[in-house]
């Protein structure tokens, strides 16, 4: 899942990306990081963000709460809800999710958007928790 092809930025903000294992997703927000928040392929959520380094998923919505798993870069995580919580790096949103991967595993946690390539915090398309 981490091998996901990008057109130039040139073309503009409705970029598309391949997706391995997942198919097409549409990107729908721009970021100054890369993609943004874009559709995802699975119906448990219908928003994802791509993870910008290796981010662990938590608990609870800081980095003191238990781990959960980790979110490689490049992976697409799959955006339900956000909230505050701890604040990493001057950002204080947190978003709930799943990593965007075939089941059975798909855990469910927290993850601090300043490791997400969402966008400004908190995206506009995610509802608060």
């Amino acid at each position: 899942m981490a091998n996901f092809v990008r057109p130039l930025a040139g073309i503009g903000a409705s970029m598309v990306l391949m997706a391995a294992t997942t198919g097409v997703a549409v990107a729908s927000e721009s970021s100054s990081s890369g993609v943004g928040v874009y559709t995802c392929g699975f119906q448990a959520a219908p928003w994802c963000a791509l993870a910008l380094t290796n981010v662990n998923q938590r608990a609870q919505p800081t980095s003191k709460s238990a781990y959960i798993a980790t979110i490689s870069k490049g992976d697409a995580f799959e955006l339900w809800c956000y909230s505050e919580g701890e604040t990493i790096n001057g950002d204080n949103i947190w978003y709930y999710g799943s990593p965007n991967v075939e089941p059975p595993y798909r855990p469910e946690g927290w993850v601090t958007g300043y490791w997400l390539d969402g966008g400004h915090d908190p995206a506009p398309q995610i509802r608060h928790c």
